[in-house]
């Protein structure tokens, strides 16, 4: 079956992006949430993994029951990245090192 990716600005300038059937049933929704807006046990594995690193904005993905947090944080050095589970469980994590010098993610 097909399905359709649209993405946009919330009204108060939150990314969202949607993934929809051909029928236009929302399959997946994923959206900018604020760090406050993250559950305390999804707070508490980004931290251990994290520590006091910084993180980008926190993305809520809502794939019909299950809800995940994704969280990316770069420094100098390496960029990380994660996925959490609603109940903090986490469920993925990579760390890419950086070479010396490099300055910009690779795509």
């Amino acid at each position: 079956k097909p399905t359709y990716g649209l993405k946009g600005q919330l009204a108060d300038g939150r990314g969202i992006a949607l993934r929809v059937d051909q029928n236009g049933s929302v399959l997946e929704k994923n959206t900018e949430i604020s760090t406050e807006a993250v559950p305390a046990e999804v707070q508490t594995a980004v931290t251990q993994l994290f520590g006091d690193l910084g993180t980008g904005k926190p993305r809520e993905i809502i794939e019909g029951d299950t809800v995940r947090y994704e969280f990316a944080a770069k420094r100098p050095d390496a960029v990380m990245e994660m996925s959490v589970r609603n109940d903090g469980t986490v469920l993925s994590y990579a760390n890419r090192w950086r070479a010396p010098g490099e300055t910009r993610d690779k795509k």
